[in-house]
């Protein structure tokens, strides 16, 4: 676990900004961003977990951070290979002597598209309102998942206290209005709207 998925980044951001941000934590393998997110390597694991304790949740650059353990390629977990071959195990490229990947295919993403898909986004959205500080988008989401299946879920980010969630069907939505509204959440009453 020496790779950490980085979330909520602003799209402007560069390589020597998370360089900067993480100096001091230990040396960097290798960092990939993509819009919105990205994925940094460290060379020692407890570098990484150092990394995912100090900073995730923690404001950058107008956005607060999110930072877990990158998910290891289905693939990789299948194969079992651990990328001692000379490849990097993500998508069966070779990495070249300094060890960077090798794109010059022009692809990036698992499937040989460009980028990797995001959440998926539907209209049935609804606002929580008085959501306790402590509450992070996962917790949101395990929350509204009691009225139907989530597709997206996010706390905080347009103003503090407030989130979003949004279902995959209408059903979830209605169902979230009836048996969500007035219900506790880490020691709040929340308000749900539409």
């Amino acid at each position: 676990m020496s790779r950490l998925y980085v979330g909520r980044l602003p799209r402007d951001v560069r390589e020597r900004d998370l360089e900067r941000l993480f100096k001091g934590y230990g040396q960097i393998r290798d960092i990939c961003l993509r819009p919105g997110f990205g994925f940094i390597e460290f060379r020692e694991k407890r570098d990484a977990e150092d990394v995912m304790h100090d900073f995730n949740n923690r404001e950058f650059m107008g956005e607060r951070l999110l930072i877990e353990p990158a998910r290891m390629d289905r693939r990789r977990e299948r194969d079992g290979r651990d990328g001692r071959d000379g490849r990097d195990g993500r998508d069966g490229r070779r990495d070249d002597r300094d060890g960077r990947r090798d794109d010059r295919d022009g692809r990036d993403g698992r499937d040989g598209r460009r980028g990797m898909a995001g959440p998926q986004r539907t209209p049935f959205r609804i606002l929580v309102e008085n959501l306790s500080s402590s509450v992070s988008w996962q917790d949101l989401k395990d929350f509204a998942r009691r009225a139907g299946e989530v597709s997206f879920a996010d706390a905080h980010k347009l103003r503090p206290g407030e989130g979003v969630v949004e279902f995959v069907d209408e059903s979830g939505l209605r169902n979230a209005m009836r048996k969500l509204d007035g219900e506790d959440l880490r020691g709040r009453r929340v308000a749900i709207r539409e």
